[in-house]
């Protein structure tokens, strides 16, 4: 009989050891989460914060790094916002071969329909310059990196600049995620793939 009653403690000891222990590693699990895993990674393009890579079925503000932001310029506020596009200038002639490594042109550049000046008048008429940054005095350039592919179809959109926020990214790329499709760079007659950026800029003006 005290055999059985020791060899029964025993058990039950043993039993409460590793219970204990399945809980503690399991307590460590959900409070040892390593902060490196949430860290934004980086564009091996231009060195910047990769923040952003949705499609337009995704929610645009997916992936937008919040870990930084713009200051905000007292002087700035409640002003008007206004949204200018400086687009890229043409690539020197005999520098059209440059290719990426995943087979985009990144020095032959694709059109949108229209030219400059609708593309421009496009984001001005769809931009609503966001509240938040408007009371905070906060502008600033948003560079969003794209691929047009061989028939204009537009994909891929991220931003490649430092982090502005206050709602500044996320509506850069709504409107963005609207565009209709451009018109694919050419090589030699022959339509090809390219990678571009374009870069938005929300301005503060009396």
């Amino acid at each position: 009989m005290k055999k059985t009653i020791l060899i029964i403690a025993t058990a039950v000891c043993i039993y409460s050891f590793q219970s204990c222990t399945a809980k503690n590693e399991s307590s460590e699990t959900i409070t040892g989460t390593d902060s490196s895993l949430m860290t934004t990674p980086t564009s091996t393009e231009s060195g910047l914060p990769s923040t952003v890579k949705p499609d337009s079925n995704t929610n645009p503000s997916a992936g937008i790094d919040t870990t930084s932001m713009a200051t905000p310029d007292p002087s700035k506020k409640g002003k008007k916002g206004k949204v200018v596009l400086t687009l890229e200038t043409p690539a020197p002639a005999g520098s059209e071969d440059a290719v990426d490594s995943e087979g985009f042109y990144t020095n032959l550049y694709p059109a949108y329909p229209g030219g400059n000046n609708a593309i421009s008048s496009y984001f001005q008429n769809n931009i609503q310059y966001p509240q938040e940054a408007i009371d905070n005095g906060v502008d600033g350039i948003v560079n969003i990196s794209f691929t047009v592919d061989e028939r204009g179809k537009v994909g891929s959109p991220r931003v490649v600049s430092k982090k502005i926020g206050y709602g500044i990214e996320e509506e850069a790329l709504r409107v963005f995620n609207k565009m209709p499709a451009w018109k694919a760079g050419a090589l030699k007659g022959k339509n090809v793939k390219t990678r571009f950026t374009l870069p938005v800029r929300f301005q503060l003006e009396s």
